[in-house]
């Protein structure tokens, strides 16, 4: 089997996409006809880089559910698909995130991405998020979303370093390293 690299480097054909940003693990896994292939980086581990071939989902599903710090990334399986970080759900990486924390929408730009929820980092939208920051009701309520070496992820706070822009939510978050790649 020839596997074509720009294929297998794309995120968004990616079956599962988990990254662990603070101890650089990576997941990716694919669907190839009924195989699923999967790619795992670990730099602790000897060795640090493993490719694993399942005979169907069913299989690669019970081997990576005692994973923990792939599961911690609250991966959902419903109707033998992923709810989250799946090919065919592109779209709901966010889905996990707003699923726990309840974006609030942007009142100041109704056509602001993520679901009309994100707040730009100039102007009034960075001044109304600087105001609820100062606010210890509010303070666990803002999320940055950030961009580092092409992954995109959401994390709890008020950052400025790799920021794209900003979330309120309706349920306050009580870790304060939590993150989520969207």
């Amino acid at each position: 089997m020839i596997l074509n690299s720009s294929f297998i480097a794309d995120e968004k054909s990616a079956l599962l996409f988990v990254v662990e940003l603070e101890e650089e693990k990576v997941h990716v896994s694919w669907k190839i006809g009924e195989e699923i292939i999967s790619l795992e980086r670990i730099p602790v581990n000897y060795p640090g880089t493993t490719l694993a071939v399942w005979k169907n989902k069913k299989n690669y599903l019970k081997a990576i559910e005692s994973v923990s710090w792939i599961n911690e990334e609250n991966i959902i399986v419903k109707d033998d698909q992923f709810d989250f970080g799946n090919a065919l759900n592109d779209n709901d990486k966010w889905g996990r995130f707003a699923q726990k924390y309840k974006p609030v929408k942007n009142h100041l730009n109704n056509s602001a991405p993520y679901d009309e929820c994100m707040y730009e980092t100039y102007g009034d939208e960075y001044k109304y998020i600087e105001s609820i920051s100062v606010n210890p009701n509010t303070s666990n309520k803002i999320w940055t979303i950030c961009e580092e070496d092409g992954i995109t992820f959401i994390q709890a706070g008020w950052h400025f370093v790799n920021r794209l822009g900003y979330v309120i939510s309706e349920v306050p978050f009580t870790d304060k390293d939590e993150q989520f790649t969207i």
